[in-house]
C-alpha cells in the first residue's frame, strides 16, 4: 500500500464591484486499502479542476455563489453547485 498523498495549486482575483473568481487545481493519490476479508480498495489518483465565481457584500461575506468541478475518475466527472448561504439576523 502506498500512502496517500493531497496536493493543490490555487488563486484568486476579487473585482472592486465585490465579484470573486477563484480557481484551483489539485491531484489526490490514494494508495489502496485492506479491510478485514473485505475486498481490496484499489488505489487510484484523481486530477481536479475547480472554479467558483461569488458575490460578495462589503464584509468579505458570500451573498451567492456557482461552483463547476471537474474530476477525473477515470472519465470526467462534472459538478454544478449553486450555493447561497442562510443567515440569521437577531434585531
Amino acid at each position: 500500500m502506498k500512502p496517500s498523498i493531497i496536493g493543490y495549486l490555487g488563486g484568486y482575483y476579487q473585482w472592486p464591484n465585490n465579484w470573486k473568481l477563484s480557481a484551483r487545481l489539485g491531484v489526490q493519490s490514494f494508495g489502496g486499502a485492506q479491510v478485514l476479508n473485505l475486498a481490496p480498495v484499489r488505489s487510484f489518483t484523481q486530477p481536479i479542476v475547480r472554479f467558483d465565481f461569488d458575490r460578495m457584500d462589503d464584509d468579505d461575506n458570500r451573498l451567492f455563489g456557482i461552483t463547476f468541478e471537474v474530476a477525473w475518475v477515470p472519465k470526467p466527472a462534472y459538478q454544478l453547485t449553486l450555493r447561497t448561504p442562510l443567515y440569521t439576523i437577531k434585531n
